[in-house]
């Protein structure tokens, strides 16, 4: 059980890429593990990555890889309504159950109804206790 005082950061990566993924696990592997507790959420844990990293692991629902990056490629919209949707749901229920505080606000975010600024698939800040 963490100390009072540790708090919790929950990192969220869409697997589009290994960059993408390994950027928030560097990020994350160098907070002081006696004052932050990491947790991460990804659709799946590559363990060249991952491997000794003590973060606790969260899966998530992730569209294909091949999908996203067939779709960029092609100029088209990578995301609809309902993805997102599940895509949000998805990660509210995580804070609740991780009992996260806020996302923190980031520049390319949107607002969601009664919440602060969000983006899908990011860092956020969990409260300890």
């Amino acid at each position: 059980m963490p100390a009072r005082d540790t708090k919790r950061i929950l990192f969220i990566a869409e697997n589009v890429t290994t960059a993408q993924v390994s950027r928030l696990a560097s990020l994350a592997s160098h907070l002081p593990s006696d004052r932050f507790e990491v947790h991460f959420a990804a659709a799946e844990f590559s363990p060249t990555i991952f491997s000794g990293s003590g973060f606790q692991r969260h899966r998530i629902d992730s569209l294909p890889r091949e999908q996203m990056l067939s779709a960029v490629a092609a100029g088209k919209q990578v995301y609809d309504t309902a993805v997102l949707s599940r895509y949000l749901e998805e990660e509210r229920s995580l804070r609740r159950s991780r009992r996260c505080s806020s996302p923190l606000p980031i520049p390319i975010s949107s607002p969601l109804p009664q919440s602060p600024t969000t983006t899908p698939r990011d860092s956020q800040r969990c409260t300890a206790g």
